[in-house]
Protein backbone atom coordinates (compact mmCIF):
# COMPACT_ATOMS: atom_id res chain seq x y z
CA UNK A 1 0.00 0.00 0.00
CA UNK A 2 2.83 2.39 0.90
CA UNK A 3 4.62 1.49 -2.36
CA UNK A 4 1.52 2.40 -4.45
CA UNK A 5 1.09 5.62 -2.51
CA UNK A 6 4.74 6.48 -3.01
CA UNK A 7 4.40 5.83 -6.77
CA UNK A 8 1.43 8.18 -7.07
CA UNK A 9 3.25 10.91 -5.16
CA UNK A 10 6.27 10.51 -7.44
CA UNK A 11 4.10 10.89 -10.59
CA UNK A 12 2.41 13.99 -9.15
CA UNK A 13 5.81 15.42 -8.30
CA UNK A 14 7.07 14.82 -11.85
CA UNK A 15 4.00 16.47 -13.38
CA UNK A 16 4.41 19.46 -11.07
CA UNK A 17 8.07 19.76 -12.05
CA UNK A 18 7.27 19.65 -15.76
CA UNK A 19 4.55 22.27 -15.35
CA UNK A 20 6.94 24.49 -13.38
CA UNK A 21 9.62 24.19 -16.07
CA UNK A 22 7.05 24.99 -18.76
CA UNK A 23 5.95 28.12 -16.89
CA UNK A 24 9.58 29.23 -16.62
CA UNK A 25 10.13 28.73 -20.36
CA UNK A 26 7.01 30.73 -21.20
CA UNK A 27 7.99 33.46 -18.74
CA UNK A 28 11.47 33.66 -20.28
CA UNK A 29 9.95 33.88 -23.77
CA UNK A 30 7.73 36.72 -22.56
CA UNK A 31 10.62 38.57 -20.88
CA UNK A 32 12.97 38.16 -23.86
CA UNK A 33 10.28 39.01 -26.43
CA UNK A 34 10.85 42.17 -28.44
CA UNK A 35 7.75 44.41 -28.80
CA UNK A 36 6.39 44.20 -32.36
CA UNK A 37 5.19 47.47 -33.92
CA UNK A 38 1.51 47.34 -34.80
CA UNK A 39 2.07 47.99 -38.51
CA UNK A 40 4.67 45.19 -38.70
CA UNK A 41 2.34 42.85 -36.83
CA UNK A 42 -0.51 43.57 -39.23
CA UNK A 43 1.23 43.88 -42.61
CA UNK A 44 4.20 41.55 -42.31
CA UNK A 45 2.89 38.84 -40.00
CA UNK A 46 -0.88 38.57 -39.53
CA UNK A 47 -1.68 39.25 -43.18
CA UNK A 48 0.29 36.12 -44.15
CA UNK A 49 -1.60 33.79 -41.83
CA UNK A 50 -4.63 31.69 -42.78
CA UNK A 51 -7.93 32.88 -41.41
CA UNK A 52 -8.28 29.90 -39.06
CA UNK A 53 -5.07 30.95 -37.24
CA UNK A 54 -6.32 34.54 -37.14
CA UNK A 55 -9.51 33.33 -35.49
CA UNK A 56 -7.46 31.76 -32.68
CA UNK A 57 -5.35 34.88 -32.21
CA UNK A 58 -8.45 37.01 -31.68
CA UNK A 59 -8.48 35.59 -28.15
CA UNK A 60 -5.07 37.07 -27.27
CA UNK A 61 -6.42 40.51 -26.33
CA UNK A 62 -9.04 43.10 -27.24
CA UNK A 63 -6.42 44.95 -29.31
CA UNK A 64 -5.57 41.83 -31.30
CA UNK A 65 -9.24 41.07 -31.80
CA UNK A 66 -9.86 44.58 -33.15
CA UNK A 67 -6.78 44.50 -35.42
CA UNK A 68 -7.63 41.07 -36.82
CA UNK A 69 -11.29 41.99 -37.39
CA UNK A 70 -10.23 45.04 -39.43
CA UNK A 71 -7.67 42.93 -41.30
CA UNK A 72 -10.26 40.34 -42.32
CA UNK A 73 -12.69 43.07 -43.44
CA UNK A 74 -9.97 44.62 -45.60
CA UNK A 75 -9.06 41.22 -47.04
CA UNK A 76 -12.71 40.55 -47.92
CA UNK A 77 -12.92 43.89 -49.75
CA UNK A 78 -9.63 43.56 -51.64
CA UNK A 79 -9.51 39.79 -52.18
CA UNK A 80 -12.98 38.51 -53.07
CA UNK A 81 -13.47 34.77 -53.41
CA UNK A 82 -15.73 32.37 -55.22
CA UNK A 83 -17.27 29.66 -53.02
CA UNK A 84 -18.48 26.36 -54.45
CA UNK A 85 -20.47 23.79 -52.52
CA UNK A 86 -21.02 20.36 -54.05
CA UNK A 87 -23.83 18.07 -52.94
CA UNK A 88 -23.72 14.53 -54.39
CA UNK A 89 -27.49 13.97 -54.19
CA UNK A 90 -30.49 14.65 -51.97
CA UNK A 91 -29.80 11.47 -50.00
CA UNK A 92 -26.19 12.38 -49.30
CA UNK A 93 -25.18 13.35 -45.78
CA UNK A 94 -22.02 15.12 -46.94
CA UNK A 95 -21.23 18.50 -48.50
CA UNK A 96 -17.97 19.47 -50.21
CA UNK A 97 -16.68 23.03 -49.86
CA UNK A 98 -14.01 24.82 -51.88
CA UNK A 99 -13.12 28.50 -52.27
CA UNK A 100 -11.25 30.12 -55.16
CA UNK A 101 -9.31 33.32 -55.62
CA UNK A 102 -10.28 35.51 -58.56
CA UNK A 103 -7.80 35.41 -61.45
CA UNK A 104 -6.09 38.46 -62.87
CA UNK A 105 -8.12 39.24 -66.03
CA UNK A 106 -5.00 40.65 -67.67
CA UNK A 107 -3.00 37.43 -67.37
CA UNK A 108 -5.38 34.46 -67.28
CA UNK A 109 -9.00 33.43 -66.96
CA UNK A 110 -8.65 30.41 -64.68
CA UNK A 111 -9.82 30.16 -61.08
CA UNK A 112 -7.27 28.48 -58.82
CA UNK A 113 -8.44 26.77 -55.66
CA UNK A 114 -7.40 28.71 -52.55
CA UNK A 115 -7.79 25.59 -50.41
CA UNK A 116 -8.44 21.88 -50.79
CA UNK A 117 -11.98 20.63 -51.19
CA UNK A 118 -13.24 19.85 -47.71
CA UNK A 119 -15.87 17.31 -46.86
CA UNK A 120 -18.31 18.10 -44.07
CA UNK A 121 -20.56 15.38 -42.72
CA UNK A 122 -24.00 16.81 -42.03
CA UNK A 123 -25.29 13.81 -40.12
CA UNK A 124 -28.58 14.03 -42.02
CA UNK A 125 -29.96 14.46 -45.52
CA UNK A 126 -30.19 18.14 -46.36
CA UNK A 127 -30.89 20.49 -49.19
CA UNK A 128 -28.81 23.56 -49.85
CA UNK A 129 -30.38 26.61 -48.38
CA UNK A 130 -29.12 30.17 -48.07
CA UNK A 131 -25.78 31.96 -47.90
CA UNK A 132 -25.26 35.12 -45.84
CA UNK A 133 -21.90 36.80 -45.08
CA UNK A 134 -19.77 33.66 -45.07
CA UNK A 135 -22.28 31.31 -43.39
CA UNK A 136 -24.58 28.75 -45.01
CA UNK A 137 -27.93 27.65 -43.59
CA UNK A 138 -29.33 24.25 -44.57
CA UNK A 139 -32.61 22.51 -43.87
CA UNK A 140 -32.80 18.74 -43.52
CA UNK A 141 -35.48 16.44 -44.87
CA UNK A 142 -36.42 15.89 -41.22
CA UNK A 143 -37.15 19.64 -40.89
CA UNK A 144 -34.09 20.56 -38.83
CA UNK A 145 -31.77 23.51 -39.51
CA UNK A 146 -27.97 23.51 -39.53
CA UNK A 147 -25.39 26.28 -39.99
CA UNK A 148 -22.02 25.77 -41.69
CA UNK A 149 -18.95 28.00 -41.71
CA UNK A 150 -16.69 27.11 -44.68
CA UNK A 151 -13.91 29.31 -43.27
CA UNK A 152 -13.51 27.64 -39.87
CA UNK A 153 -14.92 24.25 -41.02
CA UNK A 154 -17.37 24.36 -38.12
CA UNK A 155 -21.03 23.38 -38.13
CA UNK A 156 -23.91 23.82 -35.72
CA UNK A 157 -27.10 21.77 -35.61
CA UNK A 158 -29.94 23.91 -34.27
CA UNK A 159 -32.58 22.50 -31.88
CA UNK A 160 -35.60 20.96 -33.58
CA UNK A 161 -38.51 23.22 -34.34
CA UNK A 162 -41.53 22.37 -32.15
CA UNK A 163 -44.81 22.01 -34.06
CA UNK A 164 -47.99 19.91 -33.99
CA UNK A 165 -49.83 17.98 -36.69
CA UNK A 166 -49.22 17.87 -40.44
CA UNK A 167 -46.99 20.78 -41.33
CA UNK A 168 -44.74 22.27 -43.97
CA UNK A 169 -41.54 23.86 -42.67
CA UNK A 170 -39.54 26.45 -44.54
CA UNK A 171 -37.43 29.34 -43.38
CA UNK A 172 -35.20 32.33 -43.94
CA UNK A 173 -31.63 33.17 -42.97
CA UNK A 174 -30.48 36.75 -42.48
CA UNK A 175 -27.89 39.08 -40.99
CA UNK A 176 -28.39 42.34 -39.09
CA UNK A 177 -25.34 44.59 -39.68
CA UNK A 178 -26.39 47.04 -36.94
CA UNK A 179 -26.44 44.51 -34.08
CA UNK A 180 -24.00 42.15 -35.85
CA UNK A 181 -26.41 39.21 -35.44
CA UNK A 182 -27.34 36.22 -37.57
CA UNK A 183 -30.86 34.89 -37.29
CA UNK A 184 -32.70 31.84 -38.61
CA UNK A 185 -36.46 32.17 -39.10
CA UNK A 186 -38.61 29.05 -39.22
CA UNK A 187 -41.96 29.39 -41.00
CA UNK A 188 -44.35 26.58 -40.11
CA UNK A 189 -47.62 26.04 -41.98
CA UNK A 190 -50.13 23.86 -40.10
CA UNK A 191 -52.66 22.09 -42.31
CA UNK A 192 -56.01 22.67 -40.63
CA UNK A 193 -59.35 23.65 -42.19
CA UNK A 194 -57.77 27.04 -42.72
CA UNK A 195 -53.96 27.07 -43.06
CA UNK A 196 -52.26 28.56 -40.03
CA UNK A 197 -48.79 30.07 -40.00
CA UNK A 198 -46.40 30.43 -37.10
CA UNK A 199 -42.93 31.94 -37.12
CA UNK A 200 -40.07 31.20 -34.75
CA UNK A 201 -36.63 32.76 -34.62
CA UNK A 202 -33.22 31.48 -33.48
CA UNK A 203 -30.36 33.95 -32.88
CA UNK A 204 -26.84 32.61 -33.35
CA UNK A 205 -24.53 33.35 -30.44
CA UNK A 206 -27.39 33.64 -27.94
CA UNK A 207 -27.67 32.00 -24.50
CA UNK A 208 -26.15 28.54 -24.17
CA UNK A 209 -29.49 26.81 -23.69
CA UNK A 210 -31.23 28.97 -26.24
CA UNK A 211 -34.33 27.62 -27.95
CA UNK A 212 -36.60 28.84 -30.72
CA UNK A 213 -38.86 31.71 -29.72
CA UNK A 214 -42.16 32.77 -31.27
CA UNK A 215 -42.66 36.12 -32.95
CA UNK A 216 -45.93 37.79 -33.84
CA UNK A 217 -47.32 37.92 -37.37
CA UNK A 218 -49.58 40.83 -38.18
CA UNK A 219 -53.18 40.09 -39.11
CA UNK A 220 -54.18 39.33 -42.71
CA UNK A 221 -50.58 38.62 -43.71
CA UNK A 222 -49.36 35.27 -45.04
CA UNK A 223 -45.59 34.85 -44.54
CA UNK A 224 -45.34 31.97 -46.99
CA UNK A 225 -41.97 31.90 -48.74
CA UNK A 226 -39.73 30.08 -51.17
CA UNK A 227 -36.48 29.98 -49.25
CA UNK A 228 -34.15 29.01 -52.10
CA UNK A 229 -35.24 32.17 -53.93
CA UNK A 230 -34.35 34.79 -51.36
CA UNK A 231 -31.60 37.32 -50.72
CA UNK A 232 -30.55 39.38 -47.69
CA UNK A 233 -29.48 42.99 -48.35
CA UNK A 234 -28.59 45.49 -45.61
CA UNK A 235 -30.54 43.60 -42.95
CA UNK A 236 -33.66 43.01 -45.08
CA UNK A 237 -34.57 39.58 -46.49
CA UNK A 238 -36.43 39.65 -49.81
CA UNK A 239 -38.33 36.52 -50.85
CA UNK A 240 -41.21 35.43 -53.09
CA UNK A 241 -44.43 35.35 -51.14
CA UNK A 242 -47.97 34.70 -52.42
CA UNK A 243 -50.23 36.62 -54.81
CA UNK A 244 -47.31 37.87 -56.91
CA UNK A 245 -45.74 40.01 -54.24
CA UNK A 246 -42.28 40.11 -52.79
CA UNK A 247 -42.18 39.47 -49.07
CA UNK A 248 -39.70 41.35 -46.90
CA UNK A 249 -38.44 40.61 -43.43
CA UNK A 250 -36.55 43.08 -41.25
CA UNK A 251 -33.93 40.97 -39.45
CA UNK A 252 -33.27 43.48 -36.69
CA UNK A 253 -36.86 44.34 -35.77
CA UNK A 254 -38.25 40.92 -36.84
CA UNK A 255 -41.09 42.37 -38.90
CA UNK A 256 -42.75 41.01 -42.06
CA UNK A 257 -43.94 43.25 -44.87
CA UNK A 258 -44.35 43.12 -48.65
CA UNK A 259 -43.69 45.16 -51.78
CA UNK A 260 -45.32 45.05 -55.20
CA UNK A 261 -43.36 43.40 -58.02
CA UNK A 262 -43.07 44.98 -61.48
CA UNK A 263 -46.21 44.35 -63.53
CA UNK A 264 -44.20 42.50 -66.18
CA UNK A 265 -43.23 39.85 -63.61
CA UNK A 266 -46.62 39.38 -61.97
CA UNK A 267 -47.64 36.32 -63.99
CA UNK A 268 -44.17 34.82 -64.41
CA UNK A 269 -43.10 31.58 -62.79
CA UNK A 270 -40.97 32.15 -59.69
CA UNK A 271 -38.50 29.55 -60.98
CA UNK A 272 -37.63 31.95 -63.82
CA UNK A 273 -36.87 34.84 -61.42
CA UNK A 274 -33.72 35.14 -59.31
CA UNK A 275 -33.46 37.87 -56.63
CA UNK A 276 -29.88 39.21 -56.36
CA UNK A 277 -27.89 41.81 -54.50
CA UNK A 278 -26.95 44.25 -57.24
CA UNK A 279 -24.41 46.59 -55.64
CA UNK A 280 -26.50 47.06 -52.50
CA UNK A 281 -29.86 47.18 -54.28
CA UNK A 282 -32.48 44.50 -54.86
CA UNK A 283 -32.40 43.12 -58.38
CA UNK A 284 -34.75 40.55 -59.95
CA UNK A 285 -33.28 38.72 -62.93
CA UNK A 286 -35.93 37.18 -65.18
CA UNK A 287 -35.03 34.65 -67.88
CA UNK A 288 -37.63 33.59 -70.42
CA UNK A 289 -37.30 30.50 -72.62
CA UNK A 290 -40.40 31.19 -74.70
CA UNK A 291 -39.48 31.17 -78.41
CA UNK A 292 -36.09 32.88 -78.12
CA UNK A 293 -34.14 33.06 -74.87
CA UNK A 294 -34.33 36.54 -73.35
CA UNK A 295 -33.18 38.03 -70.05
CA UNK A 296 -33.78 41.22 -68.12
CA UNK A 297 -33.03 42.59 -64.68
CA UNK A 298 -35.39 44.81 -62.70
CA UNK A 299 -33.68 47.01 -60.07
CA UNK A 300 -35.60 48.47 -57.16
CA UNK A 301 -34.87 52.08 -56.28
CA UNK A 302 -36.02 53.56 -52.99
CA UNK A 303 -36.99 57.23 -53.33
CA UNK A 304 -38.14 58.79 -50.06
CA UNK A 305 -39.64 55.51 -48.90
CA UNK A 306 -41.35 54.84 -52.26
CA UNK A 307 -40.21 51.83 -54.28
CA UNK A 308 -39.71 52.27 -58.03
CA UNK A 309 -38.47 49.69 -60.55
CA UNK A 310 -36.13 50.23 -63.51
CA UNK A 311 -35.36 47.62 -66.20
CA UNK A 312 -32.09 46.62 -67.85
CA UNK A 313 -32.08 44.27 -70.85
CA UNK A 314 -29.36 41.61 -70.57
CA UNK A 315 -27.46 40.15 -73.52
CA UNK A 316 -27.16 36.65 -72.05
CA UNK A 317 -28.60 33.35 -73.28
CA UNK A 318 -28.17 30.80 -70.48
CA UNK A 319 -29.31 27.24 -71.12
CA UNK A 320 -31.86 25.39 -69.03
CA UNK A 321 -28.98 23.42 -67.51
CA UNK A 322 -27.47 26.53 -65.94
CA UNK A 323 -28.65 29.12 -63.43
CA UNK A 324 -27.90 32.64 -62.20
CA UNK A 325 -25.55 32.16 -59.26
CA UNK A 326 -25.45 35.80 -58.21
CA UNK A 327 -23.74 39.12 -58.84
CA UNK A 328 -20.18 40.12 -57.96
CA UNK A 329 -19.45 43.33 -56.07
CA UNK A 330 -18.34 44.83 -59.41
CA UNK A 331 -21.79 44.19 -60.88
CA UNK A 332 -20.98 41.13 -63.01
CA UNK A 333 -23.74 38.53 -63.33
CA UNK A 334 -22.44 34.99 -62.78
CA UNK A 335 -23.99 32.00 -64.55
CA UNK A 336 -23.04 28.47 -63.51
CA UNK A 337 -23.96 24.92 -64.43
CA UNK A 338 -26.56 23.38 -62.12
CA UNK A 339 -24.72 20.06 -61.92
CA UNK A 340 -21.32 18.53 -62.54
CA UNK A 341 -21.00 14.98 -63.81
CA UNK A 342 -18.68 12.96 -61.56
CA UNK A 343 -17.24 9.80 -63.08
CA UNK A 344 -13.87 8.02 -62.66
CA UNK A 345 -13.25 8.34 -66.42
CA UNK A 346 -14.66 11.83 -66.86
CA UNK A 347 -12.50 14.97 -66.99
CA UNK A 348 -15.37 17.40 -67.41
CA UNK A 349 -14.23 20.95 -66.82
CA UNK A 350 -16.27 23.35 -64.73
CA UNK A 351 -16.97 26.72 -66.30
CA UNK A 352 -18.62 29.97 -65.27
CA UNK A 353 -19.85 32.88 -67.38
CA UNK A 354 -19.28 36.44 -66.12
CA UNK A 355 -21.48 39.03 -67.80
CA UNK A 356 -20.35 42.65 -67.48
CA UNK A 357 -23.38 44.95 -67.82
CA UNK A 358 -21.30 48.09 -68.40
CA UNK A 359 -19.25 46.57 -71.21
CA UNK A 360 -22.10 44.31 -72.40
CA UNK A 361 -19.55 41.51 -72.61
CA UNK A 362 -19.45 37.92 -71.36
CA UNK A 363 -16.22 36.20 -70.28
CA UNK A 364 -16.10 32.44 -69.78
CA UNK A 365 -13.65 31.33 -67.10
CA UNK A 366 -12.40 27.89 -66.17
CA UNK A 367 -12.58 26.63 -62.60
CA UNK A 368 -9.96 24.07 -61.68
CA UNK A 369 -11.31 21.61 -59.14
CA UNK A 370 -9.77 18.47 -57.71
CA UNK A 371 -13.10 17.28 -56.41
CA UNK A 372 -12.97 13.70 -55.15
CA UNK A 373 -16.38 12.30 -54.30
CA UNK A 374 -16.86 9.08 -52.42
CA UNK A 375 -16.96 6.13 -54.78
CA UNK A 376 -20.66 5.37 -54.20
CA UNK A 377 -21.54 8.74 -55.75
CA UNK A 378 -19.49 8.16 -58.92
CA UNK A 379 -21.46 8.48 -62.13
CA UNK A 380 -24.00 10.88 -60.63
CA UNK A 381 -24.75 14.51 -61.28
CA UNK A 382 -23.46 16.55 -58.35
CA UNK A 383 -25.51 19.64 -57.47
CA UNK A 384 -23.52 22.88 -57.42
CA UNK A 385 -24.19 25.82 -55.13
CA UNK A 386 -22.15 28.93 -55.99
CA UNK A 387 -21.54 32.17 -54.11
CA UNK A 388 -19.53 34.59 -56.31
CA UNK A 389 -18.81 37.08 -53.50
CA UNK A 390 -17.74 34.81 -50.65
CA UNK A 391 -16.27 36.46 -47.57
CA UNK A 392 -14.17 34.90 -44.81
CA UNK A 393 -15.94 34.71 -41.47
CA UNK A 394 -14.31 33.77 -38.15
CA UNK A 395 -17.53 33.48 -36.16
CA UNK A 396 -17.41 30.45 -33.86
CA UNK A 397 -20.41 28.20 -34.37
CA UNK A 398 -21.31 27.18 -30.84
CA UNK A 399 -24.66 27.47 -29.13
CA UNK A 400 -23.24 30.15 -26.85
CA UNK A 401 -21.15 31.85 -29.51
CA UNK A 402 -18.01 31.19 -27.41
CA UNK A 403 -14.71 32.08 -29.09
CA UNK A 404 -12.00 29.60 -29.94
CA UNK A 405 -10.08 28.23 -26.97
CA UNK A 406 -6.96 30.13 -26.03
CA UNK A 407 -3.73 28.48 -27.11
CA UNK A 408 -0.54 28.47 -25.04
CA UNK A 409 1.66 31.51 -25.48
CA UNK A 410 4.54 29.36 -26.76
CA UNK A 411 2.33 28.05 -29.58
CA UNK A 412 1.21 31.56 -30.50
CA UNK A 413 4.78 32.89 -30.58
CA UNK A 414 5.92 29.92 -32.66
CA UNK A 415 3.21 30.50 -35.29
CA UNK A 416 4.00 34.24 -35.42
CA UNK A 417 7.72 33.53 -35.82
CA UNK A 418 7.03 31.12 -38.68
CA UNK A 419 4.82 33.68 -40.40
CA UNK A 420 7.43 36.42 -40.03
CA UNK A 421 10.31 34.24 -41.26
CA UNK A 422 8.32 32.57 -44.04
CA UNK A 423 8.84 29.05 -42.75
Amino acid sequence: MNIMKGGREEKISQRSLRAKLQRRRVKKLSEDAIPIPLDVLTVDILSKLPVKSLARFQCVSKLWSSVITDLIKTRNLTQPRLLLVFQPDLLSQCLYFSSYTYPDPNTNQTFISADKEREISCGFNCRLYQYVNGLICCLSNSKQFAIYNPTTKQSLLLPKVVYDGMTFVDGLFGYDPVENQYKVFSLVRVYNVEPEYTCQVFTLGGPKEQQWRNINIKDNFTPRCTSERSVCINGIIYYRSVRNVLGTFDVRFERFDCIQMPETLLNQSWSSITPVNYQGKLGCIHISYEKNVSAEMWIMEDHMGKQEWSKITLSITPSRLSYVAGVTRNGEIVIMSKTKWIHPYSDETLWADYYDLKKNKTITVEIKTNLVIREQYGGHGVRIFCEPDHMENTMALTSSGAPFRKKKLATTLKLLFCAASGC
